[in-house]
């Protein structure tokens, strides 16, 4: 079958099946861009129908910028005569797009093949494993550094006991053994916490285990009182709502969300009349509740701002600086976000969606 015959409406329908049974965008051009064949995919990317692609010029068709890019990629291909494939951003889509020649019986080029194929979730997908590593590779240099610290202590320890052990036939040295002995147990049991705080930020973004309905004002007041001690000691001024939404989700990994952002609160603000306040913001265009907890604390440091959710950025004394980490992971893993602004103190803003209810 010659090029010429494609002109004939039969041959253009068999060739126009065969491209249509191709997933991503397939079509043919004439040298000056007229679209000879085109498949259903092409028309429902530019959103125009079939019969008025066919016949059409390409560079009319497509918007301005992927008209120049198909532009020199065709004018790139008469000229060498070789294939040329070509990378393209559209609209927040990421494409990879083929054009072949096709040639005619004495060897000239007849006209152009076309394909573009859709590669945005396999960017994505690389996109999202690239961060991960990066990720990894910044907790390994973290546990790497933070870990090398109480294993290096709890070291000097040990040759420390096995020293005073020979020595202990009297009070004295039983006294450094018994202090020596505690001072092990203390470093062992801060790398102990740094390498369970890891594993439990590395499961924050799983699915949850049991979604149920949480009203989350219950269980804010439920923290509270864990931290009653400190609160009347420091006399912290709390505001809470006598609504805080209802929301169905993993009762412990939402308790982990606000666990930590009370205690951070508490931890950090050095105000002389302290103050805790919790809001509902209501559900967004995405149908994501949307949470605030402030204090009027120093608020976050400007160099820590862009870090702050990253895990061992900084840390209390029960954590190794994975609270906010745990926070924005696991409201990532419910469609969510958590973010964070100054506003006379530091203020929080997480966005949690419903889960469907889950029974065992």
């Amino acid at each position: 079958m010659g090029m010429e015959s494609l002109y004939n409406e039969e041959d253009r329908r068999v060739v126009r099946e065969f491209v249509n049974m191709l997933n991503e965008s397939a079509y043919l051009v004439e040298t000056d861009g007229t679209v000879v064949v085109a498949n259903t995919v092409l028309a429902e990317r530019l959103g125009i129908p079939i019969e008025e692609i066919e016949g059409g010029n390409i560079f009319e068709l497509l918007p301005d910028d992927a008209a120049r890019e198909r532009r020199g990629s065709l004018s790139e291909v008469l000229r060498c005569g070789m294939p040329l494939v070509f990378a393209e951003t559209r609209d927040d889509c990421h494409y990879l797009n083929s054009v072949r020649p096709v040639k005619d019986e004495r060897g000239g080029i007849a006209c152009l093949a076309f394909i573009g194929f859709d590669i945005t979730d396999s960017k994505r997908t690389e996109d999202a494993l690239r961060r991960a590593n990066a990720e990894l590779e910044g907790y390994g240099h973290a546990v790497a550094h933070d870990i090398r610290g109480p294993l290096a202590a709890a070291a000097i320890g040990a040759d420390l006991l096995v020293m005073l052990a020979k020595q202990s036939d009297t009070a004295t040295g039983w006294t450094e053994l018994v202090k020596t002995a505690g001072l092990v147990r203390s470093n062992v049991e801060k790398a102990v916490t740094l390498v369970e705080g890891l594993l439990e930020l590395a499961q924050a973004g799983n699915a949850p285990v049991r979604a149920e309905p949480l009203e989350i004002r219950d269980l804010v007041l439920d923290i509270l009182d864990e931290h009653a001690r400190e609160i009347r000691k420091r006399e912290v001024k709390v505001i809470v709502p006598d609504s805080l939404g209802t929301v169905t989700a993993d009762r412990i990994q939402i308790y982990q969300v606000f666990s930590n952002l009370i205690a951070n609160s508490l931890r950090y603000n050095n105000s002389a009349q302290p103050m805790l306040e919790f809001g509902y913001l209501g559900v967004d265009a995405s149908g994501r509740h949307r949470f605030i907890v402030r204090d009027n604390g120093p608020g976050i440091p400007s160099e820590l701002m862009d870090t702050i959710f990253l895990p061992f950025v900084s840390g209390g004394h029960d954590r190794p600086g994975i609270g906010l980490s745990l926070v924005e992971k696991i409201s990532a893993a419910y469609g969510g976000y958590a973010r964070v602004r100054n506003d006379n103190g530091a203020c929080f803003e997480i966005a949690i969606a419903d889960r469907a209810v889950q029974t065992r």
